[in-house]
């Protein structure tokens, strides 16, 4: 399950991702965006519309 905050054009500037097991419980919450001020770009996604491993994220297990 993924949400995201995009902007009128589209561009995505904040996604937050989630990954569950078997039994529906979260195994893993990623955060990505510009979340240390370094840059204000909108966030690169791969085909899946999944953002890619280059981007500023935070994972938390």
């Amino acid at each position: 399950m993924m949400t995201t905050i995009e902007d009128a054009d589209h561009s995505t500037h904040y996604a937050k991702t989630f990954s569950y097991d078997d039994k529906g419980d979260v195994l893993e919450e990623r955060e990505c965006g510009n979340l240390t001020g370094a840059s204000s770009h909108p966030i690169a996604l791969d085909e899946d519309g999944v953002p890619e491993t280059s981007q500023e994220c935070h994972t938390k297990t």
